[in-house]
């Protein structure tokens, strides 16, 4: 008897994968992948922090020790780890609401949130998201960080989004500077990436607004400076924190932390081919890395795309590619960090609006359109409702929208086939026999004919049921089996014999499996009459 041979453990997969990090023929490739990514990382890190209204230094600190985590422990190996676009929107509403300290307690509580489910073994669940809905959910990222920076970019700093920006339009007052080093910056991350492909582009143009702004001297607001105590022990302060105001959003930040964390990993897996990720593994290790991002006064962190596809460009292989870009980060922090105050706010901004426009992909929405005009409707009506209600409200929503189309879809994909000689009638069901087809499938097989004094309903074209179908198969032939009629069920391979037994008892006799797989003999001739139904209401 030949043995399944075993996928190795969680264990066992990851002991092998840190042997590979030693690996002479990839390792140097690695480390250069790794200083690729930390080049990308450093100016995201940098932007994302401040755009939560948060010291740079949580950003940089959140990318190496998460980073390093998650690296070490995740389930998919060419995940890189830091603080992510999707994030900044509710880590900048929970700091607006409740402090520093409690997005830290916010940040702990989605780390533990996240190793539940790990443990729970959930992780496979984000395949279950619907194509639409992971577009909306992006777009509407994309949306809030434009939302949030661009005001930035024209130097207003006071808070202030870009709707009550425009309702004070005139008095505003536009720093000219502000917005021509965004402007430089923005056009760098545009052009370069298509010259010159495996530069990394936000590291060019952060270090070239840098430049400017030094050899210049121009007066413009700067990044703060990174202080000594940065990677010191933080313990946040409960005082004047409402949990039970916090709990939402922490729960919140969980969820998207870990379906952006897990949507990156099967990204991933369709770039290189390689081994597939292990989910569950995965929302553990990014729950650990959350946990110690909020210890050190960190910002919340999963792993970001941007990072990871770019260590697959720089030809990254094995873990090693990020464990080294979290030490250069670390590095940053310990040595660059007192000169930070030279990098313009601005430049950041810049940066986040290129990525933040990424994210609305008007090509994915254009695809959906000609597949499925409804799942287009899904996509925007998802980012809409984001934008206007928050996220959980909004996937709630775009998920509702999802799960209505399919329920149609499933309803509509029921047909009946039906033909008969004399008084026999055969009637064929293809499809879903489900709660969605119910009514429909009432509706074919009443229809079939009032004069039927042998019913034949074959089921091999039933492609999968529910307690919901059967109950509805039943009511429509019990009008049958009470006019007198003989009424036989042939079933399928996927419908369990005794469940229909059970479900059609005292309305239709169940063939058996063996009187189901003996051949029939075929109609044929002038009384052949194919009816057919698939279209009735």
């Amino acid at each position: 008897m030949a043995h399944r041979e075993r996928s190795p453990s969680a264990l066992a997969d990851t002991l092998a994968s840190w042997r590979e990090m030693f690996d002479r023929r990839t390792a140097g490739a690695n480390v250069g992948a790794g200083l690729v990514v930390a080049m990308v990382a450093i100016p995201l890190n940098l932007a994302l922090a401040v755009a939560c209204d948060l010291p740079p230094a949580a950003g940089l600190v959140s990318g190496a020790i998460g980073g390093l985590i998650a690296a070490l422990f995740g389930g998919s190996r060419l995940n890189v780890t830091g603080p992510e676009v999707a994030l900044a929107p509710l880590t900048a509403a929970i700091v607006a609401a409740h402090g520093i300290d409690g997005m830290l307690i916010a940040t702990a509580i989605a780390g533990a949130v996240q190793i539940a489910l790990g443990a729970l073994r959930v992780g496979g669940l984000v395949r279950l998201l619907p194509r639409p809905v992971v577009g909306g959910f992006l777009a509407a990222v994309g949306v809030m960080v434009f939302d949030s920076q661009l005001p930035h970019l024209v130097g207003v700093h006071d808070g202030r989004r870009v709707a009550a920006l425009a309702t004070t339009l005139p008095e505003v007052s536009f720093d000219v500077l502000a917005i021509a080093i965004g402007a430089l910056v923005m056009l760098v991350l545009i052009v370069l990436p298509r010259v010159v492909p495996r530069v990394p582009a936000p590291l060019v143009a952060l270090s070239l607004a840098v430049g400017v702004v030094a050899w210049l001297g121009l007066d413009v607001e700067r990044v703060a400076p990174l202080h000594g105590n940065a990677l010191a022990l933080h313990v946040p302060s409960f005082d004047r924190v409402d949990l039970a105001a916090l709990l939402p959003n922490a729960l919140a930040l969980a969820a998207l932390a870990s379906v952006d964390s897990l949507l990156c990993a099967v990204s991933i897996d369709a770039r290189t081919g390689g081994p597939s990720h292990r989910p569950d593994q995965e929302l553990v290790a990014q729950g650990v890395a959350n946990l110690a991002c909020a210890a050190f006064g960190g910002m919340p962190v999963a792993a970001a795309v941007v990072r990871s596809v770019a260590a697959i460009e720089a030809r990254g292989s094995t873990r090693l590619c990020g464990v080294v870009q979290s030490v250069v980060l670390l590095a940053v922090v310990l040595v660059l960090g007192p000169h930070l105050d030279l990098v313009p706010l601005a430049a950041l901004s810049g940066v986040l609006l290129v990525v933040g426009a990424k994210l609305v992909d008007l090509s994915e929405l254009a695809k959906l359109a000609k597949v499925r005009r409804f799942e287009a409707v899904v996509f925007v009506a998802t980012a809409i409702a984001i934008v206007t209600t928050g996220f959980v409200e909004g996937l709630l929503i775009g998920f509702a929208l999802a799960v209505i189309e399919h329920v149609t879809a499933q309803g509509a994909a029921l047909r009946l086939d039906t033909h008969r000689i004399g008084q026999t009638h055969v009637a064929r069901l293809e499809g879903p026999l489900v709660f969605a087809s119910q009514h429909r499938a009432q509706q074919l097989v009443a229809g079939i004919s009032d004069d039927a004094r042998t019913l034949i309903v074959e089921l091999e074209g039933v492609t999968h049921w529910d307690a919901s179908g059967l109950a509805a198969l039943r009511t429509a032939l019990a009008p049958y089996a009470k006019r007198g009629a003989s009424v036989e069920v042939v079933p399928g391979e996927g419908i369990p014999v005794d469940a229909l037994e059970r479900d059609l008892a005292g309305v239709a006799r169940v063939r058996s499996r063996r009187e189901s797989m003996q051949p029939r003999p075929r109609d044929a001739g002038s009384g052949l009459e194919s009816l057919a139904l698939d279209g009735a209401e």
